[in-house]
């Protein structure tokens, strides 16, 4: 279940539909020891999937790119981060955010490279998944097999062999993406 976070005080927020999507971000929290709670948006039911619950309030923060959508399945993921004066959306900034807040970034440029290089694997990953799951059931029932003998099974192959020279993706030390990879 996808979470949001807030806390009292100098105020940090995240926002997400609750709904099973990755939360790197909420990982990030938990492992650096940042107080949070969670907070709910639950969409309505079918047909509609009413989002008023976010929808009548996204403008209200301050932010400059809250999540756009109102009608599209990819608007499932609303994040927003606010520390102290700082008002951060989209996930992936969020993160990187995070990861330079509490030094889970690469110390050189070759584990800056590394890392960039798994999170643009895991961002192909998960395009992979997703134009599996969203095909119909045939299609899906048809395809899933090839996806994981063809897709899945050699780039996790390929995963492990390189973990097997590094402890985590940058090198020595963990990063903001082996946090999210870790959901």
């Amino acid at each position: 279940m996808s979470k949001s976070v807030a806390r009292i005080g100098r105020r940090i927020v995240e926002l997400e539909w609750n709904l099973g999507f990755l939360n790197g971000s909420i990982n990030l929290l938990e492992y650096t020891g940042t107080e949070y709670t969670e907070k709910f948006y639950q969409r309505g039911p079918a047909p509609d999937f009413d989002g008023s619950c976010w929808f009548d309030e996204k403008y209200t923060h301050g932010m400059h790119f809250p999540n756009q959508s109102n009608i599209t399945i990819f608007d499932c993921i609303l994040p927003y981060y606010i520390d102290g004066d700082l008002n951060i959306t989209q996930s992936h900034a969020i993160l990187k955010y995070l990861g330079r807040k509490h030094d889970l970034v690469g110390k050189t440029d070759a584990e800056n490279i590394r890392v960039d290089m798994t999170e643009h694997e895991a961002a192909d990953m998960r395009l992979e998944w997703m134009n599996l799951v969203y095909r119909s059931k045939e299609d899906f029932d048809k395809f899933v097999d090839e996806y994981k003998t063809k897709i899945l099974l050699p780039r996790l192959k390929n995963l492990s062999k390189y973990l097997d020279t590094h402890p985590w993706f940058a090198g020595d030390h963990i990063t903001t993406y082996a946090l999210k990879w870790h959901r």
